[in-house]
């Protein structure tokens, strides 16, 4: 099977965990059935998955104000 790729912006402290409680609720566990779960550090991971979340490198490399890091601001400046 091809390995898959995720990216999101700041999925890993938003949308990833939506997920999981949802996914809780009715019973299924992440890990069992896509493979992706959250490791040590809250940052969400998968054996055959790239998960890039762009929140990460927009906080970490952007040099954009702090209150200017969300989505739309980032898009404005950088495209």
């Amino acid at each position: 099977e091809r390995p898959h790729c995720y990216v999101h912006y700041n999925g890993d402290f938003f949308d990833w965990p939506f997920i999981e409680k949802r996914a809780f609720i009715h019973g299924l566990d992440m890990r069992n059935e896509i493979g992706i779960w959250k490791d040590r550090t809250d940052i969400y991971i998968a054996r055959f998955t790239v998960n890039i979340d762009c929140y990460s490198w927009v906080s970490r490399d952007s040099y954009l104000p702090q209150g200017s890091q969300n989505l739309k601001a980032v898009v404005r400046k950088k495209l």
